[in-house]
């Protein structure tokens, strides 16, 4: 249930924050039987910016993983038709300068994975992730309930103290974990002593932005995800959620103006000059800032039961649509590590909690400079349009000029693909995995993507049948079970067996379990070259290969 009631004084978990990662998790918990509280201290959900509104092609596969149906989240948000390209424009019903696609949404892009990105809107997803908790029957949301400080007993049980906001009411809730997704301006990360850095070649400064949210039918207007609006060296951005009803206009402020300037009146003058004068009601307006900052750690020293996840483990620039995904593979590295540890699948509980740390900075790292190089970009397209269509009704008549632009643009493509960023980054190699390529530092984007099945990596996607059904391999990884993939030459393999500590194997063998019509994926895994047994973990990252089922119990038991 969602409610302002009292939480109870006992649960599994305690977490922190009901936006999209903290209720992500709560659900996940759900799939493994553990029940979860989470408080989130407004009295009532915000629509306040920014909000996230791209669920990439890696989260969607998590949130498959889940239960929830992927369909039923895309028909939360926009069609593709509607929001699959970045445009430059002089305004929304002036010139276009240049576009190119937002992200992979194509057809073509299904050889890689089996679902492109969605766009939905934060909000919508919160309503959906909360909705589907509750019906779990082991997740009770409690709105207006602020986390003030805990602390871990001897017996490893973590006592917080929460305050209700708007009586004054205290009560103190155990728990054996703990799960801070309280944002950006985490009060969890301060009191569990978690400081946080800026990486290596992100810029060390802050931006601060308004954002206006709108309400209107401005469906007249050319389609895309994005409507980057470039007048002199002022630079807007219209976010669309849904071109018949929600838009978001963002802009950015000098650090020391004050918020009150940007009132309604203001705003509306804004909205104007980047659109024309059309009905729109505005729904809501607030200032934000962005930074590049990673948490040291995403484990406490202080409180070891407890982490961080999502914002209150990184922050990026809106540049690239990274932050949410981030968060979302957060929560599903560290979930299914808890449970292993609650079902004894491992002797060093300790070293693997502290993987997650070791696994899920890195990405937050390269996504953090990603995000921030996104950012340089646009601005240099902001000031080579300026410079060039000082004069947008003359100069855009000019070819040169415009054929020098449309380059320009053209060349910057890359800033909304990020595929191989997506899915290609391999745990525990120097950088992921990453070396730079091609003159670009970090290879982010789909024409760098190579599948690979190699230690780390997240199992290559491949379409193959079963049962006169298509699906892909990524469907086939179990959420509680170690999946072992199998060449077909290998004889008297079990489907199911318990392995060491009692872990559970899967096995899918080719020709017995599954085909591969093509061929293409199998040749990936190497079955057609030798390779006999793929061991992959239940967050669909291959662990490591083996030449019988005897090894895969010891690969399983030191590794585990």
């Amino acid at each position: 249930m969602a409610t302002s009631a009292p939480p109870p004084e006992n649960t599994f978990v305690l977490i922190i924050g009901a936006g999209p990662v903290g209720l992500l998790a709560a659900t996940m918990l759900a799939s493994y039987g553990y029940r979860s509280v989470v408080l989130e201290r407004k009295a009532q959900r915000s629509v306040q910016q920014p909000k996230a509104h791209a669920i990439n092609a890696r989260s969607l596969e998590i949130l498959a993983q889940t239960g929830l149906s992927i369909p039923a989240i895309r028909d939360l948000g926009a069609p593709a038709a509607d929001a699959d390209l970045v445009r430059f424009e002089q305004s929304l019903a002036g010139i276009e300068y240049g576009r190119y696609a937002y992200e992979r949404q194509d057809e073509a892009v299904k050889e890689f994975v089996p679902e492109p990105l969605a766009n939905v809107p934060q909000p919508k997803l919160e309503d959906f992730l909360q909705n589907h908790a509750i019906k779990t029957g082991l997740v009770t949301v409690h709105y207006g309930w602020q986390w003030q400080y805990c602390v871990q007993d001897s017996a490893n049980e973590v006592r917080s103290e929460v305050l209700h906001l708007a009586t004054g009411q205290v009560i103190h809730i155990q728990s054996k974990y703990l799960l801070a997704c309280d944002g950006a301006h985490s009060r969890a990360r301060t009191a569990l002593e978690i400081p946080t850095t800026t990486p290596k070649s992100a810029n060390p400064t802050s931006a601060r932005y308004i954002s206006v949210t709108i309400s209107g039918d401005w469906s007249r207007y050319r389609s895309g995800m994005l409507h980057v609006i470039i007048q002199d060296e002022e630079l807007r951005v219209f976010i669309v959620y849904d071109r018949a009803s929600s838009w978001v206009l963002m802009f950015g402020i000098p650090h020391d103006d004050p918020v009150g300037k940007y009132t309604e009146p203001y705003c509306r003058k804004v909205v104007d000059k980047a659109s024309e004068k059309v009905d729109y009601k505005i729904v809501n307006i607030c200032a934000w800032e962005a930074a590049n900052r990673v948490a040291a750690f995403y484990r406490s020293q202080k409180v070891p039961s407890a982490f961080v996840l999502g914002d209150a483990a990184h922050t990026f620039p809106n540049a690239g649509g990274l932050g949410v995904n981030t968060g979302i593979g957060d929560v599903q590295n560290l979930v299914w590590k808890i449970h292993a540890i609650e079902k004894g699948w491992t002797e060093q509980p300790d070293t693997l909690l502290d993987t997650y740390t070791s696994e899920r900075r890195p990405v937050a790292e390269i996504s953090c400079k990603i995000s921030d190089h996104n950012q340089t970009r646009i601005r240099q397209i902001c000031r080579r349009v300026s410079i060039s269509m000082a004069n947008p009704e003359v100069d855009w008549l000019n070819p040169e000029k415009r054929k020098l632009l449309e380059d320009t643009i053209n060349a910057q493509w890359s800033f909304s693909d990020h595929l191989n960023l997506h899915i290609g980054y391999i745990y525990g190699q120097d950088n992921l995995g990453f070396t730079p390529e091609r003159g670009e530092q970090i290879p982010a984007n789909s024409l760098f993507y190579k599948p690979q099945c190699v230690p780390g990596v997240r199992l290559p996607h491949g379409w193959i049948t079963r049962d006169k059904a298509t699906l892909s391999t990524i469907n086939l990884v179990s959420l509680s079970a170690f999946t072992v993939f199998a060449a077909s030459t290998l004889q008297g393999l079990p489907v199911f067996v318990e392995g060491p500590r009692g872990i559970p194997i899967v096995y899918q063998q080719l020709e017995r379990d599954f085909r591969d019509p093509s061929g293409r994926w199998s040749a990936v895994m190497g079955f057609g070259s030798g390779q006999k047994l793929v061991v992959v973990r239940p967050d669909h990252h291959i662990l490591g290969f083996a030449a019988t089922a005897d090894k895969v119990c010891q690969l399983l038991l030191e590794a585990v």
